[in-house]
């Protein structure tokens, strides 16, 4: 009886967990959708173009200050860093993303200073969620995920109602966006702190500043390839938004109306891959390569119909729904919505094989495929977006993620080719 207690209230946890950690990380994947919705229609598409330049910017800057994020943390079940040692890193680098990014946006010319103090107030808001997600570690290593989902949720969903009523009364992002940022550090200190002391009492001071530093480096010297690959995906996926931003500035708003479709894309090719990612990583423990390599084969297979399916709905459909959620006429870019849908495939095949480099330990050479992408899109932006603007966006887009996949499949095969080489 007890037995079965116990495990009704393992079940009952489990639920619990999974429902909260669900709400708040969809609540915190769709701010960027829901307010450049709502800027789009109250603030008009030339400040939307703004908002949506500052916001993806921010999110590379996420990246520096996540640096890994919590996987590292959670997995650490030999306990080689202490909470404290989690925390004191997680500090310091999102002062290093605070000081990278004040320099690039200090180096930007006066024009852009509107846009650059947008972009700092929402490096800020990353900075406040990177802290959090440090602290979500730490409860969900304890078995309090439930919390963690829950002050995201709650956090998320309160920032973003003070956002919207202060926007509709001054029609003023940068005040509505510092209103939204305040929300979520106050929920940090006086509620996700105060949690995480109740499970664990982190003393900060109770080591030396050099030896803080040299646990860091520690931490930071196992996650960089993860970090480093979060920092070259963000910068792949925006390279072509600077290119717009630098020559059709104007034109950056129906630019991210277009391309917010690919977060869907991207979210819903995700939930395709991860149920079946523990499979992949026993199937290479215990080297059943021809098993792994016929799973990516068939979740491969599945993206490309779902996104064949999605692309021809796209074409007819696509565009009334936009125009109709956004009040714009888009009629002119159903070709390119139909285009950026359908490419978006491929950056879905080549985050599969991504996975299958991470299982496999191949971190670096993701790394490296990454950096290909990013530099064909530099060279290529000028010569199609300069003269043809979101057309040549489209393009650049298109070409950039055909060649990753390309590439990226080159090195899976190589790599299993040389494998059963060598077994």
């Amino acid at each position: 009886m007890n037995g079965d207690c116990m495990v009704k209230l393992h079940n009952l946890q489990l639920q619990k967990d999974y429902f909260w950690n669900t709400l708040g990380t969809a609540a915190y994947s769709f701010i960027p959708v829901v307010f450049m919705i709502f800027v789009t229609r109250i603030n008009g598409i030339f400040v939307s173009g703004i908002f949506t330049f500052s916001f993806n910017t921010s999110m590379i800057f996420a990246a520096v200050a996540i640096f890994g994020g919590r996987s590292y943390q959670i997995t650490d079940v030999d306990e080689e860093f202490k909470s404290r040692d989690y925390v004191v890193s997680r500090i310091i680098t999102c002062f290093l993303a605070l000081f990278a990014s004040s320099m690039i946006c200090c180096f930007l010319d006066r024009k852009t200073l509107y846009i650059s103090v947008i972009t700092m107030i929402f490096v800020l808001y990353q900075i406040s969620v990177a802290i959090s997600d440090v602290f979500y570690g730490i409860l969900q290593k304890s078995n309090k995920l439930y919390i963690a989902g829950f002050s995201l949720t709650l956090k998320t969903i309160a920032g973003s109602i003070v956002f919207m009523i202060l926007d509709i009364m001054t029609k003023n992002i940068l005040l509505s966006s510092l209103a939204f940022v305040f929300i979520n550090i106050i929920f940090t200190i006086f509620y996700e702190i105060e949690q995480i002391m109740r499970l664990d009492s982190i003393e900060l001071f109770e080591k030396k500043i050099k030896d803080y530093v040299n646990t860091t480096y520690s931490i930071i010297k196992k996650t960089w390839p993860l970090a480093f690959f979060g920092i070259l995906n963000g910068v792949f996926l925006n390279v072509n938004r600077y290119y717009i931003q630098f020559f059709h500035p104007k034109s950056q708003g129906y630019y991210g109306v277009l391309f917010i479709t690919t977060s869907f894309l991207n979210l819903l090719f995700s939930t395709i891959l991860a149920p079946k990612i523990v499979r992949l990583t026993t199937d290479f423990k215990r080297k059943k390569i021809a098993k792994l390599k016929k799973d990516v084969c068939f979740i491969s297979r599945i993206s490309i119909a779902l996104g064949i399916m999605i692309s021809i709905v796209t074409y007819f459909l696509g565009i009334p729904v936009l125009s109709m959620i956004y009040n714009l006429n888009l009629n002119s870019f159903r070709v390119q919505l139909a285009v950026i849908v359908f490419v978006s495939i491929f950056y879905a095949l080549s985050n599969i094989l991504f996975t299958v480099f991470t299982i496999i330990r191949k971190l670096k050479s993701q790394l490296f495929l990454l950096i290909s992408g990013i530099f064909i899109q530099l060279v290529l932006g000028p010569l199609f977006i300069k003269p043809f603007g979101i057309n040549g966006a489209v393009i650049v887009y298109a070409i950039g993620n055909i060649f990753l996949f390309i590439l990226t499949r080159i090195f899976y095969s190589l790599f299993f080719k040389s494998y059963e080489y060598e077994t």
